[in-house]
């Protein structure tokens, strides 16, 4: 170093007639404020211990490691074995006084120090280990819920065959058109005339994604997207309204590069599946699937199939609709398969989602089945009967599952047969015949009083 300055003020004398003093000084001190004489009294002095080094880089490195690799690197240390400062620590601790060369300005705090002994020491020597939660809440704030929540949507949707997509908030007035008759919220400075107006459906972002695959000779896709969407709202602030939405799209084989039914295209069912699986997955109970209204082709947004819709239901109300593009809509862009969507309330989801999963122990007493045929006037859906049979059932009746639907002869006009099955059985006894009729003839009784629903004997 004094050589190197010795040369540089010799060039400098030579070449740009300047004139050379005595001694030597330097720039150290932090951000050039002051010159300090390089006597070694004047160069920062850094003081750090070795336990708080090594909890600060989750290492165990040695006090003769750490004094053997600041000197290799011309780092001067003073080594304490009794604490410098008022304290006390034990015998394996030490606390060390540091002075940097003078070529290393850019040392100047203990860190900086750390980072040098963890950089001879090595950086690979460092054990992976979990850290270390001081404190673990009894109970997730509602954000952290909201969070995992929301994290476990996606991990099943990407479980389930889906990629999730990132899509601009932001789309052309005519395709907002096609997807919502609620008018869009204009953009001030749009970036071009193809981004002109905030989304109103997420299932704007999708279709484009799906033709751009199409385009490049892509048939199988399934997508998903979780993003706000805006309509304009006099009510708000801001005259603009946000709300989340999940929303899907697939398309294609049902079964993408798997070798099981590789040619069976996908339906209704693989779009119904999707749904209920991912919402299973985050703890949603009360997940159901009903008819649209009778206007309800008037009132939807998306250009969707009269017969193969069905609005998703959760908790007490809608919550969003699932079903397949409109054929005429599939023709018009030239689209070769059936293109199945879903969009759902966000919000609504999360909020039935549960985070805690209750077990129970296995009972060791058998269960009895029992399989019932009923006349329904059309009309009454079969979830109504299944959810009446568990209701009436209580607390035997474990679960219902319908079985068969049947129209035809020998049926009543203005009814349908459906066939359920439903399973009865106490955790802490088995069950005798005599209850399990008493049982029965209790459900069927209330099925009558309240949905016009028979025990079909023919």
């Amino acid at each position: 170093m004094a050589t190197a300055s010795g040369r540089a003020a010799a060039l400098i004398a030579e070449v740009a007639g300047g004139k050379v003093f005595k001694g030597a000084a330097s720039a150290f001190s932090p951000r050039g404020k002051k010159l300090t004489v390089t006597d070694g009294s004047g160069l920062s002095r850094i003081t750090f211990r070795l336990s708080d080094m090594n909890r600060f880089l989750g290492a165990k490195i040695g006090k003769n490691e750490v004094q053997k690799a600041l000197e290799e690197i011309g780092f001067k240390v003073e080594r304490a074995e009794a604490p410098i400062r008022e304290s006390t620590f034990p015998d394996d601790d030490a606390e060390f006084l540091v002075t940097p060369p003078s070529y290393r300005p850019d040392v100047q705090l203990k860190e900086d120090v750390y980072e040098e002994v963890l950089r001879v020491w090595g950086y690979d020597r460092i054990e992976s280990v979990v850290p270390r939660l001081d404190y673990i809440p009894d109970r997730l704030n509602a954000v952290d819920a909201r969070a995992r929540a929301l994290e476990k949507l996606k991990t099943a949707f990407v479980q389930l065959g889906l990629s999730e997509t990132v899509n601009y908030a932001f789309t052309s007035k005519a395709a907002a058109a096609n997807w919502s008759k609620k008018p869009g919220v204009p953009i001030a400075n749009p970036l071009n005339e193809e981004l002109t107006t905030m989304r109103t459906s997420l299932l704007s972002g999708l279709f484009e994604n799906l033709l751009r695959a199409v385009h490049h000779q892509t048939e199988d896709v399934r997508l998903f997207e979780i993003r706000p969407v805006y309509f304009l709202d006099g009510k708000s602030e801001t005259g603009v309204r946000e709300e989340w939405r999940v929303a899907g799209l697939m398309t294609g084989r049902g079964f993408v590069a798997g070798l099981a039914a590789r040619d069976r295209k996908a339906d209704f069912y693989d779009v119904k599946g999707t749904v209920e699986s991912a919402l299973e997955s985050i703890g949603c109970r009360g997940l159901r699937f009903g008819a649209p209204a009778e206007n309800a082709a008037e009132k939807r947004d998306a250009p969707l199939h009269p017969a193969q819709t069905a609005t998703v239901l959760l908790g007490r109300g809608p919550c969003g609709f699932a079903g397949r593009l409109h054929p005429k809509f599939e023709m018009k862009h030239k689209l070769r398969h059936p293109v199945y969507v879903f969009e759902l309330d966000l919000e609504r989801v999360l909020e039935m989602a549960k985070a805690e999963k209750k077990y129970s122990p296995i009972s060791r007493f058998p269960k009895v089945s029992r399989d019932l045929s009923l006349l329904v006037p059309e009309g009454t859906t079969s979830d109504r009967v299944a959810l009446a049979i568990q209701k009436l059932g209580k607390p035997l009746v474990e679960s219902v599952s319908v079985v068969d639907l049947y129209r035809g002869e020998k049926i009543p006009q203005g009814t349908l047969s459906l066939s359920v099955s439903m399973v009865l059985g106490d955790p802490n006894r088995t069950l005798e015949e005599v209850e399990v009729e008493r049982a029965t003839q209790s459900i069927l009784v209330g099925l009558e009083k309240e949905l016009s629903v028979k025990l079909r004997v023919i």
